[in-house]
């Protein structure tokens, strides 16, 4: 079982699926960084998807916690967890460099989801990671490109699906066009899109888009207006 904090409200969660660790490319760090994914589900039957990423991901027994719950339901208190939502996949709680979690911990939230559980226990389930993706470094060199490189380009001499990658950086804004920043219309949370709409994460309806900017990118190889 599981009591889940950091969310708009708490939720007492249980625990039905582990999965073994697993490796997605991350490029804020340009590295690749295991996670482990774990499935919950509340007393209504709602499930909830949370992601552990690196050391706690990786220091998360999964194999311990499953002998555990052979006998009886395991609780754990999240803490410092982030919500995001993605397109096709709902709501999932993903670990920060602030997460923590603390197992079979003694206070009132714990012992009232264990007195409402009403259904059998069943020992959670471990799976190997369903869907990750790793990037090999090497791969990435061969697509690099300065900006002057890629302005050269003819895109009818390329295959299709042809991707490229160039690091620059950010000199200017023009806001001649107007200013946006990423987030709900509404409440000034974070938002997220699906290919058309803008997704709040508080569920937030009606999110006009953003209005697009112009930016400059220079590198050291050349300039792009955007």
């Amino acid at each position: 079982m599981m009591f889940l904090r950091g969310m708009a409200t708490n939720a007492s969660l249980q625990i039905i699926s582990t999965e073994g660790l697993g490796e997605a490319w991350k490029w804020k760090i340009w590295r690749n960084i295991s996670f482990r994914n774990i499935c919950l589900c509340d007393l209504r039957g709602r499930k909830l998807n949370v992601a552990l990423f690196g050391d706690l991901g990786r220091n998360f027994d999964a194999e311990q916690v499953f002998k555990q719950s052979q006998n009886a339901p395991i609780v754990a208190v999240f803490a410092g967890m982030l919500v995001r939502r993605y397109a096709g996949k709902g709501f999932t709680v993903c670990s920060t460099s602030a997460s923590k979690y603390y197992l079979d911990l003694d206070i009132p939230q714990v012992q009232e989801f264990h007195a409402s559980l009403t259904d059998p226990h069943k020992p959670i389930l471990l799976h190997p990671c369903q869907v990750q993706n790793p990037v090999n470094p090497a791969d990435l060199v061969k697509n690099w490109r300065t900006i002057k490189q890629l302005k050269s380009l003819n895109p009818h001499e390329l295959e299709p699906g042809t991707t490229f990658l160039c690091r620059a950086t950010l000199k200017g804004i023009d806001c001649t066009k107007g200013w946006f920043y990423w987030s709900c219309f509404h409440c000034k949370r974070s938002i997220s899109r699906d290919g058309i709409n803008s997704l709040c994460i508080q569920g937030c309806p009606k999110n006009p888009p953003p209005v697009p900017r112009d930016g400059r990118h220079d590198r050291r190889y050349g300039r792009h207006d955007f």
